[in-house]
């Protein structure tokens, strides 16, 4: 694992912009969080034969902190105070998402008459748009120049 985001900095560090190294970062984190999701959902349903939602809700949950802990200390990493928990914030931007994706997949398939299928792919990348958005802007904000000097002499 370490390995990958190793030649991920190398890959990024040709002067790609910060906010273009930071949408990549979450996209990759994005991948591993969701395939780890994924994975402990057919772990759980699968071989030890929990029920479907609590399976999916398990794997929600393992996947947000895997991806919170990946995004606090790798994606938005110029942005933080490691001393400070952010969980809280994050998961609120991440259930505003999920149910803003859920709203538009109902809205594309109840009303737009799209296939479920097809309207979840839409769905899920407008709601990765949203989701960097709101951690980018309210999650992992900007340290003001107080901070950043607060934090460096420490």
């Amino acid at each position: 694992m370490r390995r990958l985001f190793y030649y991920c900095d190398i890959a990024m560090n040709y002067k790609i912009n910060s906010l273009l190294q930071r949408i990549i970062r979450f996209t990759i984190v994005g991948a591993i969080s969701t395939g780890v999701n994924y994975g402990c959902f057919v772990l759980l349903y699968k071989m030890v034969q929990l029920h479907y939602i609590l399976s999916s809700s398990i794997g929600y949950i393992i996947g947000l902190l895997l991806g919170y802990s990946l995004n606090k200390n790798w994606t938005f990493i110029k942005k933080v105070n490691h001393d400070k928990s952010y969980i809280i914030q994050y998961t609120i931007a991440q259930i505003m998402a999920l149910i803003f994706c859920q709203a538009l997949l109902f809205f594309l398939v109840e009303f737009l008459r799209f296939g479920p299928l097809v309207a979840n792919i839409i769905a899920l990348a407008v709601a990765a748009i949203v989701s960097f958005l709101l951690i980018d802007i309210f999650v992992f904000k900007p340290m003001n120049k107080k901070t950043i000097s607060n934090t460096r002499q420490s």
